[in-house]
């Protein structure tokens, strides 16, 4: 038999190289697998390395970065930028392409990418013809329209997996909502009362044979109960004997901080910052991530719901909290990220704060707010009316699928729309952390869920995630000219080492809140790339636009309340 040189370390190890690359080339995506083909006893198999996207798909021009930025003392054997001789750096310099900014083409490298819109609950369906008939595509071709692309199959018309039956017509559904462009997420887990509840009688609904399906939704907002932790596990368990190793997502919804869970003496239904138990908010994140996350062999996705809009057009001060809490955890378990946002208003016999819908900006800065926290999706609850019995839901679209509020129809058109015209660029990016732009005084602005609460209660919660400007690679300085009011500052790279910014103004609706942010740039930018309403306007030094200006190193951006743009340098001097 054959045999090969096993090195220490226990490996049997092959490299590769490249080489005449062309410069057109420096910036294109390399994604290499290896695999071995190995004949025993007469039987060949094939065995394959691990792949990801993140850790398997390389640019020469980021290798050559990282190569620069790598200042470790070497091994025997082993060279570092520092070691090189003078010609050899300066090809590492040309491939780094050093002190230039060369944008990748954000379009095709995400083209299956996008920022996906997920809408809960659907308006009730017409079983016949498999679900496919003219009722149905009209309820489906109004979805598509207003920008969802993903159904959460949630709501009055929850088929529950108690039965054969009803996982087969779930088949159906999946089916036909892809056949209208629309993806679907399966809603599993809707026995909360019975923690006993399981698929061991009816098996694992296995929809593997279905294009579009994402995954199972298994559970919303479980609390931090011991045995309900333990049955999400279980549940996990069961979820990878079906779609171990297959992109297929495993997702529960968790509950908001402003649960009365996380809450310490309050009697209101939706708590605030003043009563919030941050330290118990963070314990029952972590405990689900290291009982329940840790278990799933598939895509893992970090969910949670938190709805920022009060009716009396102020704003819960705990969400950025919310967001900041679920993106650290997200990160630290290499997990999706995600949020529920809020589209619709509700009440109940304890609360009626919520009960309006919200504004074309309040979406909007919800939105981007979700994205500054660098976000990986987002869900807006509700589309239609959910199957609560002891809420009223206030909805632009009904059971029937009736549009009852067709200005809040239109908004959330606008918002959505807006979202799958930057999707692209987004999801081009990884997410390197925040800034916290609270007003200057940073004092609070109002009396009740103030904005500038919001931003001190997420404040040194986010550990390294939480950034100044001395950490970005460009920024100097980031101020707006309004004295109590508040902005957020996302910050990514892309994979090329790029660095762009998504700015949201986040202040409450009681009345107009535009402001101007002024950055200056610490590095030599002579032109940034803007995308404001999903387009896209460069905007070189000396320009003076409506909506921006650009002076030697100083870029001003003018946002109206809500109103969020990605800014992306485009070129040093």
């Amino acid at each position: 038999s054959e045999k090969w040189e096993v090195n220490s370390d226990g490996y049997v190890v092959y490299r590769g190289a490249m080489q005449k690359l062309y410069e057109e080339n420096y910036e294109r995506l390399f994604a290499g697998r290896g695999y071995m083909e190995i004949t025993l006893n007469g039987k060949t198999i094939t065995v394959y390395t691990p792949f990801n996207e993140q850790d398997n798909i390389r640019s020469i021009r980021q290798i050559s970065q990282a190569f620069k930025a790598d200042t470790s003392t070497p091994a025997e054997g082993e060279i570092r930028y520092a070691t090189l001789g003078d010609t050899q750096k300066g090809i590492v310099d040309t491939y780094a392409a050093v002190d230039t900014i060369d944008l990748m083409d954000y379009a095709s490298y995400a083209a299956n990418n996008f920022l996906n819109v997920i809408a809960w609950n659907y308006p009730a369906l017409d079983e016949s013809n498999e679900y496919n008939n003219d009722k149905n595509i009209a309820i489906a071709t109004q979805m598509k329209n207003t920008g969802i692309r993903v159904v959460n199959l949630t709501g009055k018309n929850l088929l529950t997996f108690d039965s054969k039956e009803n996982i087969e017509k779930t088949r159906q559904i999946i089916k036909f909502f892809w056949s209208q462009g629309l993806q679907t997420v399966a809603f599993a887990a809707n026995n909360f009362a019975n923690v006993n509840y399981d698929f061991t009688e009816i098996g694992t609904p296995d929809f593997s044979d279905c294009e579009g399906f994402i995954g199972f939704l298994h559970w919303d907002e479980p609390t931090e109960d011991d045995t309900i932790m333990s049955k999400l596990a279980d549940l996990a368990v069961q979820f990878n004997d079906v779609y171990a190793g297959t992109d297929v997502t495993y997702m529960n919804n968790l509950l908001p901080s402003y649960a009365s869970y996380f809450q310490t003496g309050s009697s209101s239904w939706f708590g605030s910052s003043t009563t919030l138990d941050k330290a118990a908010y963070k314990a029952y994140v972590e405990e689900y991530c290291t009982k329940v996350l840790s278990q799933v062999q598939g895509q893992k996705w970090l969910s949670v719901d938190s709805y920022p809009i009060n009716a009396d057009e102020t704003l819960h001060d705990t969400f950025l909290f919310d967001l900041g809490v679920i993106k650290y955890y997200a990160m630290q378990n290499d997990a999706h990220a995600h949020v529920a946002l809020q589209s619709s208003g509700f009440a109940n016999s304890n609360d009626d704060s919520k009960d309006r819908i919200p504004t074309e900006a309040e979406m909007r800065m919800q939105a981007y707010a979700a994205m500054a926290f660098g976000m990986d999706s987002i869900s807006w609850f509700t589309y239609s009316p959910s199957g609560s019995d002891t809420e009223t839901f206030y909805t632009f679209v009904d059971n029937d699928g009736n549009i009852t509020d067709q200005d809040a129809y239109d908004a959330f058109t606008a918002v959505n729309t807006e979202l799958a015209a930057i999707g692209a660029v987004y999801s081009a990016f990884d997410w390197k952390g925040v800034i916290l732009g609270a007003g200057k005084n940073n004092s609070p602005v109002l009396s009740k869920d103030s904005d500038y609460n919001a931003f001190a209660t997420v404040s040194g919660q986010i550990g390294d995630y939480q950034l100044n400007v001395g950490d970005t690679k460009h920024l100097s300085s980031v101020v707006t000219n309004k004295t109590d009011w508040n902005y957020l500052m996302g910050v990514m790279q892309d994979a090329n080492g790029n660095e762009g910014y998504v700015l949201c103004n986040y202040n409450s609706h009681e009345e107009d809140r535009a402001q101007t942010i002024t950055i200056t740039f610490a590095s030599n930018i002579t032109e940034v790339v803007i995308y404001r309403g999903g387009v896209a306007e460069t905007v070189k030094r000396g320009d003076t636009l409506e909506k921006a200006s650009f002076s030697n190193k100083t870029l001003t951006v003018s946002l109206a309340t809500g109103e969020g743009v990605i800014i992306l340098p485009s070129q040093l001097g």
